[in-house]
């Protein structure tokens, strides 16, 4: 199944819920995977926080980095999927 096809599904699905508890439910859950995305991105010490700018440096010095407008195009093309 297309992920288009599957967000469009799922809109519909929603969109006629009438359960107050049930939406409820579906919004915690939206909240804690963005905290868990986010969370699993920050370094949770001042050692992780080095390992992580050190990273960053080489990668840069390597040339493994885009420009403003390959990231641009990176995501177009991901909200096409």
């Amino acid at each position: 199944m297309d992920i288009s096809l599957k967000k469009v599904e799922l809109i519909s699905w929603i969109s006629k819920i009438s359960d107050i508890e049930l939406l409820d439910k579906i919004e915690r859950l939206r909240g804690e995977s963005i905290q868990e995305l986010y969370g699993s991105r920050m370094p949770s010490s001042k050692e992780q926080l080095q390992s992580k700018i050190e990273k960053s440096e080489k990668d840069l010095e390597e040339g493994r980095v885009y420009g403003q407008d390959e990231v641009e195009q990176i995501f177009a093309n991901k909200s096409q999927d």
